[in-house]
């Protein structure tokens, strides 16, 4: 019976090939920011303010809950399904130029990732942050790239 001798450097090459291949299957990147309203330069607090009451009225939320905040844009054409339960589509509108964003409440669980399944088949977990309950997302194509921003507060432009 002869014996088969691993050497190091075949070691070392088969760990690395399963190190990489992660890297491989995934070319997307994800660029996260963060904002808090007390950091905030006294002109964009104003500018703020003029806003945020109207939307915590018109979108409010529970205190356990994140408002989700998902640019029409970068999803146009698209549908997704938030948590395997909440499904919302971006149809492009005739004579619309700018659309603003879709925001959707999902119940705050500890520990548990915000999933989003969208139709052309790209998937993203989203990790919640503490003090952040809005988190805006948005994916360029171009560059295959997803913008994650937290906020302690609605943001209504975001990547500003």
């Amino acid at each position: 019976m002869k014996k088969t001798i691993i050497r190091p450097t075949k070691l070392m090459f088969v760990f690395y090939i399963f190190l990489l291949i992660p890297v491989l299957n995934s070319c997307q990147t994800e660029k996260f920011y963060y904002a808090k309203y007390e950091n905030l330069p006294l002109e964009k607090k104003q500018e703020v303010d003029i806003y945020v009451e109207a939307v915590k009225k018109e979108y409010p939320k529970n205190n356990n809950e994140i408002s989700l905040m998902l640019g029409y844009e970068c999803f146009l054409n698209q549908s997704v399904i938030i948590n395997k339960t909440i499904k919302k589509e971006f149809p492009s509108i005739k004579n619309v130029n700018h659309y603003g964003m879709i925001i959707v409440n999902v119940e705050k669980e500890k520990g548990k990732k915000i999933e989003l399944e969208f139709s052309d088949k790209k998937k993203i977990k989203i990790t919640p942050k503490q003090n952040y309950d809005y988190i805006s997302v948005c994916y360029n194509g171009k560059y295959k790239e997803w913008y994650i921003e937290y906020y302690d507060y609605p943001h209504l432009n975001p990547s500003e």
